[in-house]
């Protein structure tokens, strides 16, 4: 993804989750879409997940973040499709 101040945005879901093939994953939101706070962009099955022996962790990458942004949390560990995690 891609913020309106061109920030690229990677959201990686569980931990060598690419091994189960998209089984688990239901993508809601496709390339080219705009997406906005709170739109879903998919659903994960954190059971089955969990039952494959992966790691369910979501990371969120900033890949091309350079250092003169500065990235703020302000919420980590559950948070829901409404939160705002942090600030660029």
């Amino acid at each position: 993804m891609k913020t309106d101040s061109g920030i690229s945005v990677l959201v990686h879901i569980g931990t060598d989750t690419v091994q189960l093939e998209g089984i688990p994953f239901d993508l809601s939101a496709e390339e080219g879409d705009y997406v906005k706070p709170g739109d879903l962009l998919g659903t994960a099955d954190f059971e089955y997940i969990k039952d494959k022996g992966k790691g369910i962790e979501v990371y969120v990458v900033f890949p091309e973040l350079d250092y003169s942004k500065e990235l703020m949390l302000i919420k980590k560990d559950m948070v829901s499709n409404q939160d705002v995690i942090g600030t660029i």
